[in-house]
């Protein structure tokens, strides 16, 4: 590492630190989002016909199932979000930092 405070921190790549958070997080974000997207809310919608107990049974665990998977992927995506915000978070600290002290912590 050179520069000033050399051995004594780090050094971060602001480039790197933006594209990430504009492009490689928000493209994880629009992915999930499509996929939230397309969720099926109901995927063995219940019909009231004759059938087992078991049946009804494997169509409510299913559908529970499917609530929790949904309810995981809501929170991933919530994740990312507020990941992506940190990352722009530590791009204008940085940003700041280099201002205020006239230094290069970030490249």
């Amino acid at each position: 590492m050179t520069g000033p405070g050399a051995g004594q921190g780090f050094e971060v790549d602001m480039a790197d630190l933006q594209r990430c958070a504009d492009q490689s997080m928000q493209q994880m974000i629009t992915a999930l989002d499509q996929a939230l997207a397309a969720w099926p809310i109901d995927p063995v919608p219940m019909v009231e016909a004759p059938g087992t107990a078991a049946a009804r049974d494997l169509l409510l665990a299913v559908q529970g199932l499917n609530g929790r998977l949904l309810d995981r992927q809501q929170r991933g995506r919530g994740a990312t979000v507020e990941t992506r915000q940190a990352l722009l978070d530590i791009h204008a600290l940085y940003q700041r930092a280099d201002q205020q002290t006239g230094a290069s912590y970030g490249r």
